[in-house]
């Protein structure tokens, strides 16, 4: 069940991507329709990713709790709070935060996935 929770975050994150993906595309009829797609999911797909994310935790932890884990979920949280301030107010320094979150996201998920055994 854990290792599911697991997969179904990694899921969401992967979807939250989307958006940065279709944006950075060559302009096409492709594009523009996985942009608008991508531009509804991303902030869903963000606070379920924080919603799974956390109870993957909470069902995983242990003894052997991984500390990358907790990082994570931190980062995917200043994600979704920036995000949260940014649906209300556009702003050059929250879209930063924001940005560098997303890719402490990528880093940290990363760094959880491929030294789990090692820590």
């Amino acid at each position: 069940m854990v290792i599911w929770l697991g997969r179904l975050t990694l899921l969401m994150v992967l979807a939250t991507l989307g958006k940065v993906v279709f944006r950075r595309l060559p302009r096409s009829a492709f594009q523009k329709k996985g942009l608008e797609i991508f531009t509804k999911v991303h902030p869903w797909a963000g606070v379920l990713a924080l919603a799974v994310g956390m109870s993957h935790g909470l069902l995983a932890y242990g003894p052997n709790f991984l500390f990358t884990g907790h990082v994570l979920w931190l980062m995917i949280f200043l994600g979704t709070l920036t995000g949260y301030v940014l649906d209300r107010k556009i702003d050059g320094g929250v879209l930063r935060v924001h940005r560098l979150s997303s890719l402490g996201v990528m880093v940290m998920l990363l760094v959880h996935i491929v030294f789990r055994d090692l820590i």
